[in-house]
């Protein structure tokens, strides 16, 4: 009696969403089922063993992943089994996840999900309202709290504009220094000669 292997039958997580550097935690991520079973009073005995691979799509592979869970089966009774597993995306974007399960064999099976990372917006904290005389000549203000937005995007490239409400009375302002170390920057604005008035300035921060 020649008895060929069957290999195991794959079912992975659905489709997710999340942010980028937030960890995405899936439990499970995949599930399994075997005809094979344990059988070690067997002639010969028999041990079923499986391993994972996880392609997260953005570059990080996982290889040789043993199962979270394994229920061993029996006669007319799968094996089952399961992984956890846990990533976390370093930029937006959408990722196809690929799930393979191996077993001891080499028979395997791959399935695929996708998860869409979503921008995190970049950080700045408030500025307090100004009040300057007139003709009081240029005036600066350090910007603080200045972020790409998650930790693990400290090397995004970040643009910081500033733009007046009514550049008659306050020219639009300009954005210097930016130290992404620190944070901060400078902004510096002059107002109009001979002029007065309340104006709103907007100071945007942009990641890429």
């Amino acid at each position: 009696v020649v008895v060929t292997n069957v290999a195991p039958t794959l079912t992975v997580a659905a489709n997710q969403t999340t942010d980028e550097g937030k960890l995405l935690t899936l439990t499970p991520i995949a599930t399994f089922t075997d005809p094979g079973f344990n059988n070690p009073a067997g002639t010969p005995a028999t041990v079923e063993s499986f391993t994972f691979t996880v392609n997260w799509g953005d570059g990080t592979v996982e290889n040789f992943l043993a199962p979270t869970t394994t229920t061993n089966g029996s006669p007319g009774t799968p094996t089952t089994g399961s992984l956890n597993r846990s990533h976390t995306y370093a930029d937006n974007g959408i990722f196809t996840v690929s799930v393979t399960v191996t077993d001891d064999n080499g028979g395997s099976d791959t399935a695929t999900f996708t998860v869409t990372v979503n921008n995190v917006a970049p950080t700045l904290t408030v500025i307090g309202n100004q009040t300057v005389a007139e003709d009081a000549g240029t005036q600066t203000v350090t910007l603080t709290g200045i972020t790409a937005g998650p930790a693990n995007e400290v090397g995004q490239l970040v643009t910081i504009s500033a733009a007046s409400s009514d550049t008659s009375i306050v020219p639009n302002p300009t954005v210097t220094g930016y130290d992404p170390v620190a944070g901060t920057a400078v902004l510096s604005y002059a107002p109009a000669a001979n002029k007065s008035g309340t104006v709103t300035v907007t100071v945007t921060v942009t990641d890429n």
